[in-house]
């Protein structure tokens, strides 16, 4: 490592005057403050995914419960289009019917 002629005898400092030129060297402490950041960020990242998934456990059931209300609805809406259905082709059958009973009473 090239010094000043001054500094020459850095080797032989303070072990926390040693560390910091070692520091400032290898930019050691940049690297040692991103893993911490990294590890807290990724603390935070696990508390917040037990968190959604303690959430999730609870909300399911509603959701399942949801889903099927929903197609008991669809079918419950297809019945009554059928049963809408037959009911008009009822009244036809009713209408032709009578017609039909008014035209035999007129003969009679």
């Amino acid at each position: 490592i090239f010094c000043h002629q001054e500094d020459s005898n850095w080797p032989l400092a303070e072990s926390g005057t040693l560390k910091k030129k070692f520091d400032d060297i290898f930019a050691a402490t940049r690297y040692t403050e991103a893993l911490e950041a990294i590890r807290k960020l990724k603390k935070q990242q696990t508390k917040t995914a037990e968190e959604y998934k303690k959430e999730l456990q609870v909300l399911q059931p509603h959701m399942d419960h949801a889903h099927k209300l929903k197609d008991q609805l669809d079918e419950c809406k297809n019945k009554i289009v059928s049963i809408k259905r037959e009911v008009k082709e009822l009244r036809h059958k009713a209408r032709a019917a009578e017609e039909e009973t008014h035209i035999v009473e007129a003969r009679l």
